[in-house]
């Protein structure tokens, strides 16, 4: 107990001081070693998000990750965390693939009270429950294993055995076309947000529109 007490105490100091990849390291291991122990996990939970936020755009996406991946472990983890600057933030910044990845690619429930996408969220839902293995039980690996040959798209990957799903949107006020290579892999078959197949690995879409594509081995 008292050996936990000086962790978190250090852990708090450093953060305080600005010593924010310190203080990540030592927020993580305290999370680790306390996941059954709802407050201290909460505490963690948040000076984890925290240091990742604190340390910039480029932590942003693995901000957004742990705090996804806390929600789905246990909802209690996150309740600590306030979001909402955070949001607001990656609104008013021109990272949009961060966005995507928190309003889109990883929309689990987590969103379902920021606007700018509530229209959106039952067609979401249904595309990925037409390809749940991969949707929701995949392996998200970000931008591994494929290219988009428009940089103007947005493009994250799914992957599960020996198959991949590409989710792309556009965030863009410019109608985008680009198309979706995967070595290795051949197309099977995309779907847009209307439930319509799409028949060979290329998008056209107009502002928020989203495809996903599905590769096999």
């Amino acid at each position: 107990m008292v050996s936990y007490i000086r962790d978190v105490d250090t852990a708090k100091i450093t953060y305080e001081r600005g010593d924010y990849h310190l203080a990540l390291e030592q927020w993580q291991k305290i999370f680790s070693a306390n996941h059954d122990s709802i407050p201290t996990a909460q505490t963690a939970v948040e000076y984890v998000f925290r240091s990742l936020v604190a340390l910039g755009p480029e932590k942003r996406q693995e901000a957004v990750r742990f705090y996804v991946d806390c929600f789905i472990e246990n909802r209690s983890f996150v309740s600590k965390v306030d979001a909402s600057q955070f949001m607001v933030d990656i609104k008013q910044s021109r990272y949009e693939g961060l966005r995507n990845d928190i309003e889109v690619f990883r929309c689990r429930g987590l969103i379902d009270e920021t606007p700018v996408y509530q229209a959106h969220l039952a067609k979401i839902n249904a595309l990925r429950h037409q390809y749940p293995e991969l949707l929701l039980e995949g392996r998200y690996t970000a931008t591994d294993g494929f290219t988009c040959s428009n940089p103007a798209l947005t493009a994250r990957s799914f992957t599960s055995g020996g198959r991949m799903a590409v989710v792309v949107t556009n965030t863009g006020e410019k109608v985008q076309k680009g198309k979706i290579a995967v070595p290795g892999y051949r197309f099977v078959e995309g779907r847009d947000l209307e439930g319509k197949i799409i028949g060979k690995p290329a998008v056209n879409l107009g502002q928020y529109e989203l495809n996903v594509l599905i590769y096999e081995k």
